[in-house]
């Protein structure tokens, strides 16, 4: 029965324990009746308020406890650190806090089979409480754990940051330093930033040959056109409506088979240029 359930009926238990008291009272009580329906009445709720936030306590050092466990890979332990230190980062950057946590919710159920049961529950508590990511650091420097398995969690760390489709400087300078409290060696440290530079000069590299190409389309609509680079949309226009007459498909309807070809080829040119530079 859920803890909640428990309380509830024990709850009812004592109301119908005082019902009963309440009855025996008013057909006569002795002073030991009073003294045994007060505690009933008073003492009931009291003990059970009390019980309930002790139950809370025990379930957080439940919690506490599992930072003995020893490290493996897919253990419930580490998963939990994956966790603890996503909602590190995410305190630092809240945008699309949906979307990050719904990324570490797929890695979580992807990799280790051990995960914890009431994911969101304990993300949102690591964010609220910062008091885990001590316990955390703490627990990974005990164990000693190998770079390969620090630079994975590195790695799953830098792409919750990269949901957003950015990193703040905030949330490098934050990586960097939990690297850091991990016990990731210098080596792998260093390794670590190389790789997110290399990415994200690529991810540059990738972007910037969209708008080369952009440019050097716009230059050779113009060429297309016969028109200077500088043109103004009056010219543009007017430039146009010029090759047009000529290239119609009409205008050219009683000249040979290959002159008709090579004039509706040019018109299509001429019509995709212009739409070009009109956008």
């Amino acid at each position: 029965m859920h803890i909640k359930s428990l309380i509830f009926h024990l709850y009812l238990a004592d109301q119908k324990a005082m019902y009963f008291f309440n009855l025996a009272y008013y057909n006569g009580a002795t002073d030991d009746d009073d003294t045994l329906r007060f505690w009933i009445g008073f003492g009931g709720p009291v003990i059970l308020f009390v019980g309930y936030f002790l139950f809370l306590y025990f379930r957080k050092r439940k919690d506490n406890l599992s930072f003995r466990a020893e490290f493996s890979p897919e253990g419930a332990t580490w998963s939990h650190i994956h966790l603890i230190l996503a909602a590190e980062l995410m305190r630092r950057d809240r945008v699309q806090l949906s979307e990050k946590a719904e990324f570490a919710r797929r890695y979580i159920l992807h990799y280790f089979p051990d995960r914890p049961e009431e994911f969101s529950e304990n993300l949102f508590d690591y964010m609220r409480n910062p008091e885990y990511t001590k316990e955390a650091f703490s627990w990974i420097r005990e164990q000693q754990i190998p770079d390969d398995h620090l630079l994975k969690l590195m790695r799953f760390l830098q792409e919750v940051c990269l949901i957003d489709g950015e990193m703040v400087p905030e949330e490098y300078r934050a990586l960097m330093r939990i690297g850091q409290l991990v016990g990731l060696s210098a080596s792998g440290l260093q390794e670590f930033a190389e790789q997110f530079q290399q990415q994200e000069q690529a991810k540059k590299q990738r972007e910037a040959p969209a708008a080369d190409t952009s440019v050097s389309k716009r230059k050779l609509a113009f060429g297309v056109l016969g028109l200077p680079e500088d043109s103004d949309d009056d010219a543009l226009r007017t430039q146009y409506r010029k090759l047009v007459k000529i290239y119609h498909p009409d205008r050219v309807r009683s000249r040979d088979p290959k002159h008709i070809k090579e004039a509706e080829l040019r018109f299509i040119e001429i019509q995709q240029a212009y739409d070009l530079l009109r956008n």
